[in-house]
């Protein structure tokens, strides 16, 4: 698809900080320079590599890419909000050195941001990959209307960082807190949560997951932040809690992070938040219950398939057989949970990844 006249007109600044992502930085480069969409500039923020990112950035002759090396190493913050202030764009797109974006990314965001004047983001799905570019699971289900995403950032963020597309304007008036250096880019929605934001369901990024990347590798500092950020947001929706409460609260926001920890929470604690949180938002009517529903019932889902390992039979069946999880969960999320209790069997592991490999064969056979 070519870029319509209406789109020609506005300069996209793409910024992209790296440190050190020389591995995967010429696919994550190239995967921009590529667009359908070609009014951009490419801001590369470096923030004091040592090894070859500089002398790849400075390899390619296109006059789109800037580069701006940093003295000394300060971290991602100093570097996007660098990117920010440099920005010669109406619109800022964020990119990261390791992932890959769609070919009409840039095309289908500023069309969707021009189309709808009132929305300050817009961020997308994604497929997930590995470090040799395989596709993990099927794309991301990310909440897309504004309200469903005020939901989802009860608990966590709703876009992934670098799949987001911003208004210039708006977004200098906020910058990220450095403060918050490991999830800067959540801590920042929240402040913005007044905005209307939205994501578009079709996935236009890879997004790579690897042993090295900064949510692998951080846990213990980001869930420190986390919690300052949850108890933020509890008290500015003025929902009551206890400490038990926040804790399942926290723990529920980030269970694919924080999986070691949320295997110490009883079904029926949780279960019992759930409802707590969903009369809460009957009384108030801060959300649409269908809407909030919907979230509470996700999350029930993800607490299900982190604790489904480490559950005797009789818990587990009790919890198989939950209401909440009957509402929840599909056919295969069922065989996932039952994977998981039997995952110590080696048999039953290689069964379960044959054939996890031929549904996403098929999956992308019908895709094609």
């Amino acid at each position: 698809m070519q870029a319509t006249n209406a789109t020609k007109k506005d300069l996209i600044s793409v910024v992209l900080p790296v440190f050190n992502g020389a591995k995967y930085l010429r696919t994550a480069v190239e995967s921009i320079l590529n667009q359908s969409y070609s009014d951009f500039e490419l801001l590369v923020l470096d923030d004091a590599s040592t090894d070859d990112t500089i002398a790849i950035i400075e390899s390619y002759e296109d006059k789109r890419i800037r580069l701006l090396k940093a003295e000394k190493n300060e971290g991602i913050v100093a570097r996007l909000n660098e990117g920010i202030r440099q920005a010669k764009g109406k619109y800022i797109a964020r990119m990261d050195a390791d992932d890959i974006s769609m070919p009409h990314r840039l095309e289908r965001q500023i069309q969707f941001l021009q189309t709808h004047s009132m929305v300050a983001l817009v961020g997308s799905n994604a497929y997930l990959i590995d470090e040799q570019n395989r596709q993990q699971r099927q794309a991301t289900q990310l909440p897309l209307s504004s309200e469903s995403i005020q939901v989802r950032l009860l608990f966590k963020t709703a876009f992934l960082h670098p799949s987001v597309m911003i208004r210039t304007e708006i977004v200098r008036s906020f910058l990220y807190d450095v403060d918050f250096q490991f999830i800067e880019d959540y801590e920042l929605w929240l402040r913005m949560k007044e905005h209307l934001l939205a994501n578009i369901e079709e996935p236009l990024l890879y997004y790579r997951f690897h042993a090295s990347n900064t949510h692998a590798t951080k846990q213990q500092q980001i869930k420190a932040a986390y919690r300052v950020l949850a108890k933020r947001t509890l008290e500015n929706y003025q929902i009551p809690y206890t400490e038990e409460s926040f804790h399942i609260h926290a723990l529920l926001g980030e269970t694919s992070r924080f999986r070691d920890n949320i295997h110490s929470l009883p079904i029926a604690a949780v279960s019992g938040y759930i409802d707590q949180m969903i009369a809460w938002n009957k009384a108030r009517a801060v959300f649409r219950t269908t809407i909030f529903e919907a979230e509470m019932l996700r999350l029930w889902k993800e607490f299900s398939l982190a604790i489904s390992s480490q559950l005797s039979w009789r818990k587990f069946m009790r919890l198989f057989f939950h209401p909440k999880t009957l509402r929840s969960t599909s056919t295969w999320d069922k065989i996932r949970m039952l994977y998981q209790l039997l995952s110590k069997n080696s048999i039953v592991a290689r069964l379960y990844q044959l054939s996890r490999r031929l549904l996403l064969k098929n999956m992308t056979r019908s895709e094609n």
